[in-house]
């Protein structure tokens, strides 16, 4: 379950069950991505309080910089290019697209239940925790890390200078 084809999913759920094995049983189940470094304790917190007020799942996003609604099109079976939503025909300025959002991995959490049952992270009562998108890095590139080293001063400054 080490390998990088591997998805989160069961490899927690393997976790759970083996924890389970040894008499360790958790009702909710939170992911804190590593490559998402800008994470605050109070993200945490919020995401497991909408779960104790009942989502069965609760993750970190932030608004969506570019709208799929207005801005995103894909290659047709025909090789021509369509909008990936029919909405786009309708819309007459990107502001009027609706608000999307973008998981940025900072947290992800739910219940044990609904990940043994495969829904991760995305469940059927999926709670949305809204960050700023100054703080929805996640390293997957080296562009992305000279960005994040570029704000970390500043993060750090203001989150954490009276600690």
């Amino acid at each position: 379950m080490s390998e990088d084809s591997i998805a989160l999913q069961p490899v927690l759920a393997h976790a759970i069950d083996h924890l389970a094995t040894q008499g360790d049983h958790y009702d909710v189940v939170v992911s804190l991505d590593i490559t998402a470094p800008f994470k605050l304790a109070s993200d945490i917190d919020t995401c497991i309080e909408k779960i104790e007020t009942g989502a069965t799942s609760a993750n970190t996003v932030c608004e969506a910089e570019i709208n799929p609604y207005y801005n995103m099109l894909r290659i047709g079976d025909d090789g021509w290019a369509n909008p990936l939503f029919d909405e786009y025909f309708t819309l007459q300025r990107r502001q009027d697209a609706p608000i999307v959002y973008r998981e940025n991995g900072i947290v992800q959490a739910a219940t044990v239940e609904q990940l043994r049952a495969g829904n991760w992270p995305v469940t059927d009562r999926c709670a949305l925790v809204v960050i700023p998108t100054r703080r929805s890095f996640m390293i997957d590139s080296p562009e992305d890390l000279i960005m994040v080293r570029a704000l970390a001063g500043e993060f750090l400054e203001s989150h954490y200078a009276d600690s």
